[in-house]
């Protein structure tokens, strides 16, 4: 029997995987737009400059749910 291992992350259409000093990033299925729109709610960068995608940096998540992760830099 498999016990958790490789076992998928519940439908959630928004997760922040990691927040560092100058970058995020996010798993979603959500328009870019509305991803940066709710990292900036949740999680603001806590300076003047927002959190953006400058179109770098995104991946198909491996979870096979059809989300992608996006990179995001202020």
């Amino acid at each position: 029997m498999n016990k958790g291992k490789n076992k998928a992350k519940p439908n959630i259409d928004f997760e922040v995987l990691y927040i560092g000093m100058c970058d995020a990033v996010v798993c979603t299925r959500l328009s870019i737009e509305e991803a940066t729109s709710r990292l900036n709610r949740e999680s603001p960068t806590g300076i003047s400059s927002k959190w953006r995608f400058d179109g770098n940096g995104q991946a198909p998540c491996p979870d096979g749910q059809g989300k992608t992760h996006y990179r995001f830099s202020c």
